[in-house]
């Protein structure tokens, strides 16, 4: 069975992220944050937090399972992450932390109970204990209070069920200064998913805050060209602190045969204070990196297959001279037996 995992976020609407709502009764729970006493604006629905080195507190939310049966919840720390299509997403992913994420959500939060089961038409208080770093930082710390209702029930007539977890944000700083963000580019390259061949510049902010409105424009020329081989445009991407994502081009043998090129990216940030980047790295791309996995497998099948024969060949032949060698031992075994016969 195919699953589509929908995760509702809590977090600051065009700031921090995306907010998707879908009714408690469709989903057949509900989770609601507990106010912390750390909470800095209590209108908010996620946790918006200022704490201090070393200071240890709770986080809670109130699961509410509507349903009419008994129902288990997996709960989780998350850090948040940026995805290549520009949101901030919170659920748990197999990602590779970005160099730059020096206190991951995940280092600092420990849920003290991962999976919870809640009866029916039944409120359940779940938490998770916060421990602050020794030292003291600018910025934020950027997480997530994951939730999900564990399932097994299949949609037969179409075999997708949907299974809808929420992620309540969790913002916590402990300084009032603003820190400015910093986008880089400190890869371009090939990259290969399910065999699609694409171009991709790797794009980090660097700083401990978010940038929020993110306009990009992303090209790519012949090094030391200003003739654009191809470029896209995006608008209003949100980037999490302290990680990386992907600007992608679908790789085009006509357009991009081996050689030597250079990606390019004109990005601004549109909301609050304006902030702009100009980045640009070169790169080549090698005729063998864009063949299709296939194509490798097949290379290295093929590979593969001449040292399987050469072998085979190899202990054939050795076969062969032991055989005859066998044979000519017992030829001469029974000639000379027989002469000393006659002779006898």
């Amino acid at each position: 069975m195919n699953k589509i995992k929908i995760i509702m976020m809590t977090v600051v609407l065009g700031m921090l992220g995306f907010v998707n709502n879908v009714g408690a009764e469709e989903v057949g729970y509900s989770v609601n944050t507990v106010p912390s006493a750390l909470q800095q604006n209590k209108k908010l629905s996620f946790f918006d937090l200022k704490a201090k080195p070393q200071q240890t507190f709770d986080l809670k939310v109130k699961i509410e399972n509507k349903s009419t049966e008994v129902s288990t919840f997996k709960v989780a720390a998350t850090n948040a992450m940026t995805s290549n299509n520009g949101t901030i997403t919170y659920g748990p992913t197999t990602r590779k932390l970005d160099q730059s994420m020096k206190v991951p959500f995940t280092s600092i939060a420990k849920v003290k109970h991962p999976k919870v089961t809640v009866p029916a038409n039944t409120v359940k208080t779940v938490s998770m204990q916060v421990t602050m770093p020794k030292f003291e930082f600018d910025g934020m710390i950027l997480g997530g209070f994951y939730v999900e209702k564990l399932t097994t029930e299949d949609k037969k007539t179409s075999g997708y069920s949907n299974q809808y977890a929420y992620a309540k944000g969790v913002v916590i700083k402990e300084t009032d200064t603003v820190v400015q963000p910093d986008l880089e580019m400190p890869v371009v390259g090939i990259k290969t998913d399910n065999n699609m061949v694409n171009v991709a510049g790797t794009l980090r902010n660097a700083s401990m805050t978010n940038i929020a409105n993110l306009d990009m424009t992303a090209s790519i020329t012949k090094r030391n060209s200003d003739k654009v081989i191809v470029s896209k445009k995006v608008t209003g991407y949100s980037v999490a602190p302290t990680t990386n994502f992907d600007a992608l081009f679908q790789y085009d043998k006509q357009k991009l045969p081996a050689g030597k090129y250079t990606f390019h990216v004109h990005a601004n940030q549109t909301t609050g204070k304006q902030y702009k980047w100009n980045l640009q790295k070169d790169f080549v791309i090698t005729a063998d990196e864009v063949k299709p996995k296939e194509s490798r497998g097949l290379a290295v099948v093929g590979q593969r297959n001449v040292l399987l024969y050469v072998l085979l060949g190899v202990v054939a032949a050795l076969l062969v001279i032991i055989i005859f060698l066998l044979w000519f031992f017992l030829f001469y075994k029974r000639r000379k037996a027989k002469k000393d016969e006659n002779q006898g």
